[in-house]
C-alpha cells in the first residue's frame, strides 16, 4: 500500500542520500517553514536537521526555522514532530539546493486530498470522511502478515416518526498486502470506530479509536493466537493508576479486551496474567470518575507494562459506570465540554425544574424558541441582522424539529447548547453552513444503554 511505505520512509529512508562535498568551503544561513497541510497550520516547535551535517534548529510559533553555517550544495532536510507520528510518519524530509542562502526550504505534510489519492486511488471524499491505515504483524516474531482481514466499525443512527431512533452498525474491510499493510477509505472522522482485525495465524483485540479533527489515521495491530494455552503465546500486563494528584488509586476495574476483570490494589498498581498475545485494548473504570482507555501490544513470555491517570466526574450522577461502553464515552465527553466552559449545560436536576420542552429550552441563553400547534422550533441569531434554525441532535443522531414533538423533559439527563460554531463539537459541526446556526444535544436515558 503506497501511502504505507510513504509513512515508513519519509524520514528513514533519507539516510541513504548523499551529503553535500566536504570539499566545499563556501557556508550560508538556511530559513525555511514547516507546515501541517493537513490541520493547515505551521509546526510549532519542530526539530529541523540537515542529513549528514550537525546543524539543527527548532521551528518558532509560525514555523519557521534557521539553520546557520550550512555548506553550500545539495541536502536534505528532515523535519520531525508529535503531530506526524500521530498520522503515522516518523518525519518529513526535503532535497534542495542551496546556492547562496536566498533560497526558502519548505517541508509540508502532504494535503489531504494528495494522500486520499495515494491512499484510496479515488477522487477525495466529503468532509466529514477519512481512512485508517496501518500494518499488521505477528505478535510471535514481528513479521507482516499477507492477507488478513481488518474490520472497522461505527454506528450510523436515523429518525423515522413510525418507529423513533434507530441504530445501524456499519461495516468497513480491507485485506493486508504483501506486507501486512492496509487502508479502509471511507471512514467518518467524527464517530467513536472499532477495529480488529485476524488471520489463520491469530486475531487482535477490538481497539476503539474515539473521533478526530483528522481525516487521516494510523492504528498498527499485533495478532495472535487468542485461544492457545502455550504459555509462550502468552504475555503479562501491569499498570500503575493514579488520581490527577499523583497519588494511587485503589480499586479501580480493570478490563482487559471485553473479558478479563482485575481490581487495582492500595498502591494502585494491578496485573494481568495469561494474557494473549497482540494488541489488546484496556480500560479502567471506578465509579464517579472518568473511563480510561488505552491500547496494549502484549508480546510472549513479556510483561507490558503502561501508567493511567484518572480523574473525577462532575455531572451526571445518574449515570453510573455500569452504563454502556457508548454511554461511559458520552459521559466523558460532555465532561470534557463542562470542564472546558464549551456552551452551556442543563443537567436531569436542571431539566426537572421544567415541566415543557420549550421551557426547557427557554433556559438556554442565546435561544429562541417558537412554537406553534404543540411544534417547537429553535433559532440563534445569525450574526447578520436575521435568524437561523438551530442544528439539533437526539442521542447524537441529527434530527428535525419534528422529533423534538416525541420528547419529554422527563426523558433527558442532560441537553447542551452552542450557540458560536468555534465552541461546537467537531463530530456535531455543520461544515456547509456558511453562518453559525447554533447546535443544540439532547442526550436521554436511551444514550446510556
Amino acid at each position: 500500500m503506497r501511502l504505507q511505505r510513504l509513512g515508513w520512509t519519509a524520514f528513514a529512508g533519507v539516510v541513504a542520500v548523499s551529503q553535500a562535498s566536504s570539499a566545499q568551503t563556501r557556508v550560508v544561513v538556511v530559513r525555511g517553514v514547516a507546515f501541517d497541510s493537513l490541520r493547515g497550520e505551521p509546526l510549532t516547535g519542530a526539530m529541523v536537521i540537515v542529513v549528514g551535517a550537525a546543524q539543527a534548529s527548532t521551528t518558532d510559533s509560525h514555523g519557521r526555522f534557521r539553520l546557520d553555517s550550512v555548506p553550500a550544495g545539495h541536502h536534505t532536510f528532515v523535519v520531525q514532530h508529535a503531530a506526524l507520528d500521530s498520522i503515522g510518519f516518523s518525519g518529513l524530509s526535503k532535497r534542495a539546493t542551496i546556492s547562496d542562502g536566498t533560497e526558502e526550504v519548505l517541508v509540508a505534510v502532504p494535503s489531504f486530498s494528495s494522500l486520499w489519492r495515494l491512499a484510496c486511488d479515488s477522487p477525495p471524499p466529503k468532509s466529514d470522511t477519512g481512512f485508517v491505515y496501518g500494518t499488521i504483524r505477528r505478535a510471535v516474531d514481528g513479521l507482516p502478515v499477507a492477507g488478513a482481514f481488518v474490520d472497522l466499525t461505527w454506528d450510523d443512527f436515523a429518525f423515522d416518526k413510525n418507529s423513533g431512533l434507530s441504530r445501524r452498525r456499519v461495516h468497513g474491510a480491507a485485506r493486508t498486502d504483501s506486507v501486512g499493510s492496509y487502508t479502509v477509505c471511507g471512514v467518518p472522522i467524527r464517530h467513536w470506530l472499532r477495529i480488529d482485525a485476524g488471520a489463520a495465524s491469530g486475531a487482535s483485540g477490538q481497539i476503539d479509536l474515539p473521533p478526530t479533527e483528522l481525516h487521516v489515521q494510523r492504528r498498527d495491530l499485533l495478532i495472535g493466537q487468542s485461544a492457545s494455552v502455550d504459555s509462550t503465546r502468552r504475555g503479562t500486563i501491569a499498570g500503575l493508576l493514579t488520581s490527577v494528584d499523583g497519588t494511587p488509586f485503589e480499586d479501580a476495574l480493570v478490563i482487559v479486551d471485553d473479558t478479563t476483570e482485575v481490581r487495582s490494589g492500595a498502591d494502585g498498581r494491578f496485573i494481568v496474567i495469561d494474557v494473549p498475545i497482540g494488541t489488546r485494548q484496556v480500560e479502567v473504570l471506578s465509579v464517579g470518575m472518568v473511563p480510561v482507555v488505552t491500547a496494549v501490544n502484549v508480546l510472549p513470555i513479556d510483561t507490558a507494562r503502561i501508567a493511567m491517570e484518572l480523574r473525577k466526574i462532575t455531572m451526571l450522577d445518574v449515570v453510573r459506570v455500569t452504563a454502556s461502553r457508548r454511554g461511559r464515552m458520552i459521559v466523558a465527553a460532555l465532561e470534557e465540554r463542562k470542564r472546558n466552559g464549551f456552551g452551556h449545560l442543563l443537567e436531569a436536576g436542571d431539566i426537572a425544574r421544567h415541566a415543557t420542552l420549550s421551557g426547557v429550552f427557554s433556559a438556554l441563553p442565546g435561544l429562541t424558541v417558537r412554537q406553534s400547534s404543540g411544534d417547537v422550533a429553535l433559532y440563534v441569531q445569525d450574526g447578520r441582522g436575521g435568524e437561523c434554525a438551530t442544528n439539533v441532535f437526539i442521542d447524537g443522531a441529527r434530527m428535525t424539529f419534528a422529533a423534538l414533538s416525541m420528547v419529554q423533559p422527563r426523558d433527558l439527563l442532560a441537553v447542551e447548547f452552542f450557540s458560536r460554531t468555534q465552541s461546537v463539537p467537531l463530530e456535531f459541526r455543520n461544515t456547509e453552513q456558511k453562518t453559525s446556526c447554533g447546535v443544540i444535544l439532547l442526550w436521554t436515558a436511551r444514550s446510556f444503554r
